[in-house]
């Protein structure tokens, strides 16, 4: 968020982005942000960024409460900076990579051919638009634009493109790379820390596979365009997904409750134990202490969690008590 004050007007301008990306953004938009939009009497804007199906928790909006930019718009639509993006990226590669494209030094005909199919294929997207760019101008050899199977080949999202991508790239370790990174699409918070949880996670959710940091280092190497640093937590690093669509697409064709069982079931075993057996909650990861509330609201172990005094002692409060609302059991729900 950013604060605009305007003191000569008596008017706070707050602009908030990715509102949808919150933890609880109905909660967010309903109980916080519709007040201030309703009872502010002028001395308070909202600019918000955000996906359209949050707008229903900010109220009606009509009378003129709010009103809608779709920045999806024909309107908005910048083709020539998009055509540009695409050029630069098949003359250039990808900086990580020390092979020349093979677009520099071909017809400008056949370049312009080739940009305009990729900005076609990645409509408004500027991200999805670096990846297919990425992807060609990884190939050993120009494309032919003109083939109708190769403009069919280019997906319109972000994670068909990034799929498409590994599978071209990584030389039959795509799907690797895709089990090390689903970790980061279930992260709660900021992002995910690297030491411990991250390959702990990977294996909890690809199992047999006996993942490694020597394995992240890998992924990072390969395909770090698809992580950011994310902040810190106790001075650890935390890492997410570039952007919101990876997480859908990496989430999508999954049984999510069944991942979040297993990811949760993994945290709780990471917790070191006491001499009498019992879990050591003060000494567990501090993304254990603050998240795993969050990983395990809705599962079934929940309810065993709530009845744990020495997790209910460590635990971070908000996300404890927030999970505490789905707890099921008697006892659970006694505790809670």
């Amino acid at each position: 968020a950013r604060l605009l004050g305007d003191s000569a007007g008596g008017v706070l301008v707050a602009i908030i982005d990715a509102l949808d990306e919150a933890t609880d953004p109905a909660h967010l938009a309903g109980r916080l942000l519709r007040p201030l939009i309703e009872h502010g009497q002028g001395h308070i804007r909202l600019l918000l960024g955000t996906r359209r199906h949050v707008c229903m928790h900010l109220g009606p909006s009509q009378p003129r409460a709010w009103e809608e930019i779709d920045l999806d718009a024909p309107r908005y639509a910048d083709r020539q900076s998009l055509a540009a993006f695409v050029r630069r990226i098949l003359l250039s590669g990808d900086p990580a990579r020390a092979a020349v494209p093979p677009f520099v030094g071909c017809s400008p005909a056949i370049l312009e051919e080739v940009t305009a199919a990729i900005a076609e294929a990645a409509g408004r997207s500027f991200f999805v638009a670096r990846i297919l760019a990425t992807t060609q101008a990884a190939q050993p050899a120009v494309p032919d634009p003109h083939e109708p199977a190769w403009r069919a080949s280019l997906p319109s999202q972000a994670g068909p493109a990034m799929r498409q991508d590994l599978e071209t790239r990584l030389s039959g370790q795509a799907e690797r790379a895709i089990n090390l990174l689903r970790p980061l699409a279930y992260a709660q918070g900021p992002g995910l820390p690297w030491e411990d949880i991250w390959p702990l996670l990977a294996n909890a959710l690809a199992v047999g596979h006996g993942y490694t940091n020597d394995d992240l280092l890998e992924l990072a190497e390969r395909a770090g365009s698809y992580i950011v640093e994310s902040g810190t937590l106790e001075d650890r690093s935390l890492y997410r997904l570039y952007h919101r669509s990876l997480t859908e697409y990496l989430r999508v064709s999954r049984d999510q409750d069944a991942d979040e069982n297993a990811i949760t079931t993994a945290l709780v075993r990471h917790v070191p134990l006491r001499d009498n057996g019992r879990p050591d909650w003060g000494g567990a990861h501090p993304y254990i202490r603050t998240y795993l509330p969050d990983h395990a609201a809705g599962t079934e172990i929940i309810d065993i969690l709530a009845q744990d005094p020495g997790f209910l002692l460590a635990a971070d409060p908000p996300h404890l008590l927030a999970a505490l609302d789905t707890t099921t059991g008697d006892a659970a729900r006694a505790a809670a």
